[in-house]
């Protein structure tokens, strides 16, 4: 998924899952890590929605992470939960 910055830039940004309990986001057939960068790029939120509405427990929660910064995906919009530089 792509975004225009401020200036005009194309920016990548990456559609991960990150589970609520244990803090460490999905790379992938039981595997997760600690940072959004290595996690598994879902590329589309309802198609990361919809895996983490089959997962067992409900913990896994859709995050968008772009630029250093990770956002928490909420319907209707979303809200900063961290920032790295």
């Amino acid at each position: 998924m792509e975004g225009v910055c401020g200036r005009g830039e194309l920016r990548r940004m990456r559609v991960v899952l990150r589970n609520t309990r244990l803090g460490l986001y999905y790379a992938g057939a039981a595997h997760w890590v600690s940072g959004p960068e290595e996690a598994q790029d879902f590329q589309d939120v309802e198609h990361a929605r919809e895996f983490a509405g089959q997962a067992k427990g409900g913990e896994l929660q859709v995050f968008l992470h772009y630029n250093g910064g990770t956002r928490a995906y909420r319907a209707g919009g979303h809200h900063t939960v961290g920032r790295r530089n």
